[in-house]
C-alpha cells in the first residue's frame, strides 16, 4: 500500500496509501521536470511545474472626474500601495496579473467592491466608484490551478478637496489713476491644482466726477487655452 515518486536525480520519496490518495511532502522546486511514479506493478511518468502564486504586476487608476471640472476621463499609474484622487472621482483599477486568472475578492473595511476580470482573464477591472472619503482596498487572487495570492494586494486610496484657484494680476499697482480715454490693460493669471477653464472679471469703474458705473459688462468671459 506504498507509492514511491522518484525525481530526476534518483532521489526517492515514498507515501503510504489514505483512502485513495497517496500524499508526498516534496521539497521545494524551482523548475519543470519529469518525476517517475510507481504504485505496486503501475508506473507512471509526472511532470511537476513549479508556479509562483499569483500576484499583479501593474495597476493603474481610470478616473472621471466630477461635471464641474469639465475635464475628460484620465488614467493614472498606480506606483506603490497608495495614490490620491480629487473628492468625487468615479474611480475604477485596472490592474494586470501575470498569468490568467480565474476569480479575485475585492472589497474595502465596509463593504465588497465590483470586480470583472476581462476577456484576456489576466486583467481585473475593480470598480471604487465615486470617492467621497479614503479608503483601503484588499484583493485576493485565484488563478486556473487554484493557487491563491499568498497576501492580499492593499491599495490606499486618498480622497482629496479641490483646492480654491489662485488668481492675480500681474505689474498692477495697488493704486491707479487714468484719464477717461486712456485704456488699461490688465493681465490676470489664474492657477488651479486641475486647471482653469474659464475665468470671469467684475470690476466697478469710478469716474472723474466720483460716480461708480458698473463695469461687469465689459468682460463676459476670459478663457485660458
Amino acid at each position: 500500500d506504498e507509492a514511491t515518486l522518484v525525481s530526476p536525480q534518483g532521489t526517492t520519496f515514498t507515501a503510504s496509501r489514505n483512502g485513495s490518495l497517496y500524499e508526498f511532502a516534496l521539497p521545494g522546486q524551482y523548475e519543470v521536470k519529469d518525476w517517475r511514479l510507481n504504485v505496486g506493478d503501475a508506473e507512471a511518468k509526472l511532470r511537476i511545474t513549479p508556479l509562483e502564486r499569483p500576484s499583479f504586476l501593474s495597476a493603474q487608476a481610470i478616473l472621471t472626474y466630477p461635471e464641474y471640472l469639465a475635464l475628460p476621463d484620465s488614467v493614472k499609474s498606480i506606483e506603490g500601495g497608495s495614490f490620491t484622487v480629487l473628492q468625487g472621482t468615479r474611480t475604477t483599477i485596472r490592474a494586470t496579473a501575470q498569468r490568467p486568472l480565474a476569480g479575485l475578492d475585492a472589497r474595502t473595511e465596509s463593504r465588497r467592491l465590483t470586480a470583472a476580470i476581462t476577456e484576456d482573464k489576466d486583467v481585473a477591472n475593480i470598480e471604487l466608484g465615486p470617492m467621497d472619503q479614503d479608503i483601503r482596498v484588499r484583493v485576493r487572487l485565484t488563478d486556473h490551478s487554484n493557487l491563491t495570492s499568498g497576501a492580499s494586494t492593499i491599495w490606499t486610496v486618498q480622497a482629496v478637496t479641490d483646492k480654491a484657484p489662485l488668481v492675480d494680476f500681474e505689474n498692477l499697482p495697488g493704486e491707479i489713476a487714468i484719464l477717461e480715454t486712456e485704456t488699461l490693460a490688465l493681465r490676470a493669471l489664474a492657477q488651479d491644482d486641475f486647471g482653469v477653464s474659464e475665468m470671469e472679471l467684475l470690476l466697478t469703474v469710478q469716474a472723474a466726477d466720483g460716480e461708480i458705473h458698473n463695469a461687469a459688462n465689459l468682460f463676459d468671459a476670459l478663457k485660458e487655452g
